[in-house]
């Protein structure tokens, strides 16, 4: 700010005349100097924390990044076993079903041979009554 602004200021705000060659600019000269000394360590300190925050942002996502593969690996190889899980139910229960329907079709084919067995004793029957008819 130039001196006649300030000048202006404190006439303004204290009813106070301040010479331009007073020496509370050399004051004012120092105060600046040293304000913008302590702007440029502020932006030292905002830059090095961005940078800090950036880097850890960063690490955090490959963390992140990480343990999502590492969960998609556990839920992967779970998904895996509980496939081989239930392929190996299928595989026992088809098996169960196998045997079953093989027990099934063995009693199938023994009563198809009663039946026919009795088909014939009963044709044998009927041709011996038919002949005794015949005869007599």
């Amino acid at each position: 700010m130039d001196r006649e602004t300030l000048i202006g200021i404190v006439e303004k705000k204290h009813h106070f005349r301040v010479d331009p060659n007073d020496p509370v600019f050399v004051l004012a000269t120092i105060s600046e100097a040293m304000l913008e000394e302590a702007k440029g360590e502020l932006r030292q300190v905002v830059a090095d924390a961005i940078g800090r925050a950036a880097a850890t942002e960063a690490e955090a996502r490959v963390k992140a990044e990480a343990i999502v593969t590492k969960a998609g690996e556990w839920a992967a190889e779970r998904i895996r076993e509980a496939g081989e899980a239930a392929a190996t139910r299928i595989l026992t229960d088809a098996q169960a079903v196998q045997v079953q329907s093989a027990i099934a079709a063995k009693r199938m084919r023994r009563a198809t041979i009663v039946a026919v067995v009795c088909s014939l004793a009963a044709l044998a029957a009927a041709v011996s009554a038919i002949a005794r008819l015949l005869a007599g």
